[in-house]
């Protein structure tokens, strides 16, 4: 169970995650690079224990938007 204020705190951690690694990919980043940044680290302590790890998270973030801006 949960309640809407730690909904609401997984996906600011999402949006603020996509929003890093989106940057650093308009910056000409490549993945290895952009694992190297650690767009995460602010968020590891309360979310980084779950059955994805964050350089895994940051890898899928990384490829959905890697096509989203190659499509462009």
């Amino acid at each position: 169970m949960t309640d809407g204020r730690s909904v609401k705190a997984f996906r600011e951690m999402i949006e603020s995650v996509r929003d890093r690694v989106q940057r650093l990919i308009k910056g000409g980043r490549s993945e290895n690079e952009v694992l190297a940044a650690h767009p995460t680290s602010e968020f590891d302590a309360e979310w980084g224990h779950g059955r994805v790890t964050a350089d895994d998270f940051v890898r899928q973030i990384y490829a959905a938007l890697k096509i989203s801006v190659s499509a462009k």
